[in-house]
């Protein structure tokens, strides 16, 4: 009977001295279960591992998230470091879709890892930047690689980019993708969105170029320069529309920026009148 009344007393001890919900100091604690807990850019979470001496998640631990206090579907199991997800051990991360991550969590954020898409199958492995792919591969069901993100690839007319988009069986950029052009390991300012066929830039779908000085090409390529399309002067609003030849108009007319004609070109005609005056030449030459 003594022995119980002891235990009773020691019981209630505990709980008298033992931190609200919530609070951070956990002087008899170093696990919890369930425990409620907030990270910044994913929410509230139940938290079940231990914690530091100021009661924050610190080590390996789990994380079941919640959306107006009722579980979103969202799993997290790894590192902690004083509240935050991220550490040096592997995490899997579950999302409500069923899609997966598995690697390492930065600021309670994707780092390194791969990233597996549920309903296709498809994956990306590589580094992350705001949770979201910044440079690596994607791959299918098969593992058969399929994309890039921020691959640098070099093109002997337009220089060297980095690529983002569909690739072929050879790896080469192959359907709409985006490619930043750089000047040793920056941005020049130049930018391409639009179709590549086996490493080139050309394509039946429209693309979009802007050039280092703000001038912008819109329309369709092909074998790496412009097809036809209309060329906007950023400084004036002047624009060129109609077509090219070797990146230059060819056949068409200039407009100032109220769309008002203020120029025809057909360099074919030019063409015409120098293949004739070859022509008469070769000709006196015979004689």
């Amino acid at each position: 009977m003594k022995q119980r009344i002891i235990t009773s007393v020691i019981a209630l001890f505990l709980l008298a001295t033992m931190p609200a919900w919530g609070q951070t100091s956990h002087e008899f604690l170093d696990t919890v279960v369930n425990r409620h807990f907030y990270a910044i850019c994913l929410g509230d979470y139940r938290y079940t591992g231990p914690v530091n001496e100021d009661g924050r998640p610190d080590g390996v631990g789990e994380a079941k998230f919640m959306n107006n206090g009722e579980p979103d579907g969202r799993k997290y199991i790894g590192p902690f470091d004083d509240g935050v997800l991220q550490g040096k051990e592997f995490a899997i991360f579950s999302m409500s879709n069923g899609d997966t991550f598995i690697g390492s969590f930065k600021n309670n954020l994707f780092d390194k890892g791969q990233y597996t898409i549920a309903s296709s199958g498809e994956h990306f492995i590589g580094e992350f930047i705001g949770g979201n792919p910044y440079k690596g591969t994607w791959y299918n069901r098969r593992s058969n690689l399929i994309g890039v993100v921020n691959e640098a690839f070099l093109n002997d007319d337009l220089g060297a980019y980095l690529y983002t988009g569909p690739v072929d069986s050879d790896g080469l950029p192959d359907g709409v993708g985006e490619a930043v052009f750089i000047e040793g390991s920056k941005p020049d300012g130049r930018t391409y969105r639009g179709p590549f066929a086996s490493g080139a830039f050309g394509g039946t779908e429209q693309a979009e170029m802007k050039m280092e000085n703000a001038d912008v090409f819109s329309g369709t390529f092909e074998n790496n320069l412009f097809k036809e399309g209309s060329y906007t002067i950023k400084a004036t609003g002047e624009f060129f529309k109609g077509s090219f030849e070797e990146g230059k108009p060819y056949k068409g007319a200039w407009y100032n920026k109220k769309g008002k004609k203020i120029q025809e070109v057909d360099e074919s005609k030019k063409k015409s009148e120098d293949a004739k005056e070859r022509e008469i030449m070769r000709i006196l030459d015979t004689f």
